[in-house]
């Protein structure tokens, strides 16, 4: 059975790319941003707003605040509904920000590890820190990504295989 991952940290450090290696080694893999699109943001604000999905997504950006509020008033009634949302339809989590939703998440079991993915070696302090509400400290696993693509990838795959022993 694959297991469940959450990753964590700043937006531009590798999260993703920390998905698409796993996907590629048969962990399923969808944006969490696209399921939160989904079971969200469309049907309480974006149908209101937006011609299409791929409209209100592409625009995400530009309306954080909005999305963060959306997201805050669902999880205030049910705190882990987007994850279990997320996983019922990938294997990774990418991106929590919310600590109270990771600890719940951790509670409820169902999260098997927390990868936090950092690059604060090679990125500015002031992008980096200008989002983090969960700290690497609250991660069962840190990669840093400072390196190559390479270097990174081989740190992914060994840690898809040390969750997966």
């Amino acid at each position: 059975m694959v297991k469940k991952i959450i990753l964590c940290g700043h937006g531009e450090h590798g999260k993703t790319t920390f998905c698409k290696i796993a996907q590629l080694n048969g962990y399923k893999y969808v944006d969490a941003s696209t399921v939160c699109l989904n079971q969200i943001i469309w049907p309480l604000w974006g149908v209101h707003r937006y011609n299409s999905r791929a409209e209100c997504f592409n625009d995400r950006r530009n309306h954080r605040d909005t999305w963060r509020k959306l997201i805050k008033s669902v999880e205030d009634i049910d705190s882990t509904r987007l994850i279990k949302e997320v996983f019922k339809v990938s294997d990774i989590y990418d991106g929590l920000r919310n600590p109270h939703v990771l600890d719940a998440a951790c509670r409820e079991g169902l999260v098997n590890t927390v990868v936090w993915v950092g690059a604060e070696g090679r990125m500015s302090t002031r992008t980096v820190y200008s989002d983090r509400v969960i700290s690497p400290a609250s991660c069962t696993n840190i990669i840093t990504n400072n390196g190559t693509l390479l270097e990174f990838e081989r740190k992914v795959m060994r840690l898809l295989h040390e969750i997966n022993i």
